[in-house]
């Protein structure tokens, strides 16, 4: 591989991990590069001028990349933004997860990489965490290529109409289904997620929709269980 030159490049930090005695990894999401990991040598030391990065808040960075392990050389915080605290700090860690998950090392998405930003402003500016996260999860599936289709029945290329009632197979999309069935979703309200159009009557088939969102995204992850799905089940069952 080729080396690639970092100079001030707009980054978020995904992951930061100790490395050694006064090293960290750092593994980044930039919209120009895409992801990629860097050693931060010494930003554990004493006398480091640096503070640590933390997530959630966009950072100037320059260093070098040339396999799967490059090097930092320097790091400037851009935003100065307050912690994230509480279900908004998992949230983000969980949408941080997600895109290590499904990024590829060095390829741009930049589509994505404002995907992010406007999930972090939701989660900085609302309370609506669990739709914001909803619209993050949708929006990650559609750009990568992974989309649900919203628009038509998977056995018939019917399209979806308002007035009818739809169930939903993970992999294969939108069946027509009845009011009475278990998970059913009526097509106003699959219309409302297609068009990421919700509105304060659709709420009460929120859990239904996040379910069929998440399912498609588990679908792709496969048997990949999440550190921040782990800790939040651990969470739950505490209190």
């Amino acid at each position: 591989m080729k080396k690639i030159q970092l100079e001030q490049v707009p980054v978020y930090c995904l992951h930061i991990r100790k490395y050694r005695e006064t090293s960290v990894i750092l593994q980044c999401f930039s919209e120009q590069h895409g992801r990629f990991d860097l050693i931060g040598k010494g930003l554990y030391r004493p006398n480091n001028k640096n503070d640590l990065p933390e997530y959630f808040k966009q950072y100037r960075l320059s260093g070098f990349c040339r396999n799967e392990l490059g090097l930092l050389t320097g790091l400037e915080l851009v935003n100065v933004r307050t912690k994230l605290v509480g279900r908004a700090w998992l949230v983000g860690n969980y949408a941080n997860e997600i895109l290590i998950k499904f990024l590829p090392r060095l390829e741009p998405v930049p589509e994505l990489f404002f995907v992010y930003e406007d999930l972090l402003t939701a989660l900085y500016h609302s309370q609506e965490y669990q739709l914001s996260l909803m619209w993050f999860e949708k929006r990650v599936l559609d750009v990568l290529g992974y989309g649900i289709n919203f628009n038509y029945e998977y056995e018939s290329d019917s399209p979806i109409e308002t007035k009818q009632w739809y169930g939903y197979n993970t992999g294969r999309g939108f069946y027509l289904s009845n009011s009475g069935a278990d998970s059913a979703i009526p097509g106003n309200v699959v219309q409302a997620l297609a068009h990421e159009n919700w509105t304060q009557t659709d709420s009460k088939y929120f859990l239904i929709a996040k379910r069929v969102i998440r399912s498609a995204l588990k679908y792709q992850l496969g048997d990949v269980e999440l550190q921040t799905v782990s800790v939040s089940k651990d969470l739950q069952q505490y209190l």
